[in-house]
């Protein structure tokens, strides 16, 4: 089924060949600061994360350290990181600019704490990357969702894919409330798993997304991969994904939320848009 997505994208390409242009991407959430999480541990590690950030048409990206709200360590300072960062890349001629933020960790049972979470926004905006745990989703989200908008502030779920607690009418539940919803590049090619890719395309077909994110953490196991996305998404889809929508978040703007909620299938979603194509 996914390699006949490949091959539906791959056909609209050949039956629109005067497509030129060059994409610029914002990635939204990267591990790209040295020694604070799991992503880089020196200088040049993150040096090379930028490098092949722009190898694949990254223009801006925004760092995301993991922040824990009951073990978060001041011993870092994430602007500070970001400048410094800043000044090393544009020192070796990377066109890449690094902006701060943050991918926040809700615990199970914690409330909304906006003098804390207030502190860790992406870039200017009044948006927040969140992520929980892999194993299940936060018991008290509902609570959680209304504080944190009831303070002003937009919610983006992190790979929501990748939950194992998390399925297809949960993200459109969440999606209907208002709730952003960030897909990784990796998923669509499988490397988190069948059931991550299953959701990552079904997100898609039904709208679900509204950034598509690498979630880099080195050049190797985790890197990026936007440069794969034109064999399998629409060019108007990665545009709206990885540049669009994140241009209006850097603005501090509104980006629509337009879930689809047809009964149709994914199947017959599939085969509607080859239809489409060949239309």
């Amino acid at each position: 089924l996914f390699q006949g997505i490949g091959k539906i994208m791959n056909l609209h390409k050949k039956l629109d060949s005067t497509k030129t242009s060059v994409m610029n991407y914002i990635d939204i959430h990267a591990h790209i600061l040295p020694g604070v999480d799991d992503g880089p541990s020196s200088w040049q590690e993150s040096i090379e994360i930028a490098q092949h950030l722009c190898s694949q048409g990254v223009s801006r990206v925004l760092a995301t350290p993991h922040v824990m709200f009951r073990n978060f360590s001041s011993n870092f300072n994430i602007p500070q990181l970001c400048t410094m960062l800043n000044d090393k890349i544009r020192q070796r001629g990377i066109d890449l600019e690094v902006i701060p933020g943050a991918e926040l960790y809700i615990e199970p049972f914690y409330k909304f704490d906006q003098s804390f979470y207030g502190n860790f926004t992406m870039g200017d905006s009044k948006y927040l990357l969140i992520e929980f745990s892999l194993n299940s989703k936060p018991h008290n989200w509902e609570e959680f969702r209304f504080q944190a908008e009831l303070s002003g502030y937009n919610l983006i779920i992190a790979h929501p894919e990748r939950y194992h607690g998390v399925n297809l009418d949960w993200m459109e539940m969440v999606a209907a409330q208002g709730t952003y919803l960030q897909a990784n590049a990796a998923s669509f090619l499988g490397h988190y798993g069948k059931i991550a890719k299953q959701l990552a395309f079904r997100g898609i077909v039904k709208n679900l997304f509204q950034f598509i994110a690498s979630d880099i953490h080195n050049i190797t196991t985790r890197k990026s991969y936007f440069s794969n996305l034109d064999e399998l998404l629409s060019e108007q889809k990665i545009k709206q994904l990885c540049s669009t929508n994140p241009d209006l978040l850097l603005k501090n703007q509104d980006i629509p939320i337009k879930p689809s909620f047809e009964e149709s299938s994914f199947n017959n979603s599939i085969i509607g848009s080859l239809k489409n194509l060949l239309s």
